[in-house]
């Protein structure tokens, strides 16, 4: 081959070498594309989020419940209520049908004194009631500065000096017809006498009329 021919013939031949790679290059471009639309196709595996189960439902009581135990606590209080008014109303009406009588005095009327020996006969068949007034008239007794037992001292209350509203709380809670309600009013008024007799374990009498001292000492027999 002379000159002329050998270079025609290579430019031929790099000419279909090329349109050759061109041609594998775009059929392999197609069978991706179609195996990526054949994957797209094909149903994928649940996600984890799928596989979970469902949280579970948790059931919440109605605020009804609690509007209905306010409502029990309302009636209750109510109750309670009535009850504290009713007493003092009484109350006052027997102070009102006496008022020159003292809270001492008030105690001997039929309407009271029955209540009173009610209270006074519950007092003896409860161990527990008389500890606590025991254990009461013991603590002012320390604050006196008085050695021995309650059987070595003497204990006294004086209702003649009570105002009106002391009166009231006294004569109340005995027609309540609840011993421990009276115990709870003694224990007050127990409590107040031996913050005095810290102070002043010397006094006689504290303000509000209780009286605490030693017995004395028997005398010697004969």
């Amino acid at each position: 081959m002379n000159p002329a021919q050998k270079y025609t013939a290579s430019v031929l031949w790099r000419s279909c070498v090329c349109f050759t790679w061109a041609s594998v290059r775009r059929a392999m471009a197609v069978i991706i594309l179609i195996t990526s639309m054949s994957a797209c196709d094909k149903p994928q595996p649940p996600s984890a989020a799928a596989k979970a189960k469902p949280a579970p439902k948790i059931k919440v009581k109605p605020a009804s419940s609690n509007d209905d135990l306010d409502k029990v606590l309302e009636a209750v209080n109510t109750d309670l209520t009535r009850e504290e008014k009713a007493l003092e109303e009484q109350a006052d009406a027997i102070m009102d049908a006496h008022p020159n009588m003292t809270a001492q005095e008030l105690l001997n009327v039929p309407e009271v004194n029955v209540k009173l020996a009610n209270f006074l006969k519950a007092l003896s068949k409860s161990p527990e009631m008389q500890k606590h007034v025991n254990a009461s008239i013991a603590f002012a007794a320390a604050m006196k500065n008085l050695e021995g037992t309650k059987e070595n001292w003497k204990f006294g209350m004086d209702f003649s000096s009570y105002d009106k509203p002391r009166t009231r709380r006294l004569i109340t809670s005995i027609l309540s017809d609840k011993p421990e309600r009276v115990v709870d009013f003694f224990e007050r008024e127990v409590t107040q006498a031996s913050a005095e007799f810290t102070f002043d374990p010397a006094s006689p009498k504290s303000t509000n009329g209780i009286t605490l001292e030693k017995k004395p000492d028997p005398e010697p027999k004969k």
